[in-house]
């Protein structure tokens, strides 16, 4: 197997923080730490967004059909929506209390998920943008005691959750 270096891309004097990939696989968005979101074409890897709203380092990307959702050290998520071959902020929500470090879109169901350096785990409504559910200590003990990292639903109703409190947490997720 034989590897080698297709393309390089100088981003920012920042660090790169997060990448998704559009559900059509056409477009990588990346966040960075310079607060900026860029957002490029697969197919000729030319940039053709450069977004800016966040007030810190941009710490999770994530393509919600037309619309790009990004989480930041602001503990907030914007919600950016592509009109034409641009996006633009539709909503800046004050998400959680310090970085959001993950969104995690269900594939199936109308939610998605953002974890937190403040030990939450939230699930929202996707088409509204409404707070569902807050995953917390407060409400359920065995939830996680330090910063949470990473989310990835693994079925219809699974959520596992990474921290830093060394663990992961499988959660059972009944959605009605």
């Amino acid at each position: 197997m034989i590897w080698n270096s297709k393309k390089h891309i100088k981003l920012s004097n920042e660090n790169g923080r997060s990448l998704s990939l559009s559900e059509d696989n056409a477009q990588l968005a990346i966040g960075l730490s310079d607060n900026s979101i860029r957002i490029f074409d697969t197919n000729n890897l030319e940039q053709i967004d450069y977004l800016i709203g966040h007030e810190n380092s941009v710490f999770t990307v994530a393509f919600c059909g037309n619309k790009l959702l990004s989480g930041s050290r602001d503990a907030h998520f914007f919600v950016w929506e592509k009109l034409g071959k641009k996006y633009e902020i539709k909503l800046k929500i004050p998400a959680h209390n310090f970085t959001i470090n993950h969104i995690c879109i269900h594939p199936t169901l109308p939610i998605f998920a953002t974890a937190s350096r403040d030990k939450t785990i939230k699930i929202w409504d996707k088409d509204n943008f409404q707070l569902l559910k807050v995953i917390d200590r407060n409400k359920f003990e065995e939830s996680h005691t330090h910063s949470i990292n990473k989310l990835l639903w693994i079925n219809q109703n699974t959520l596992i959750s990474a921290g830093d409190d060394k663990k992961i947490i499988v959660w059972d997720f009944n959605y009605q």
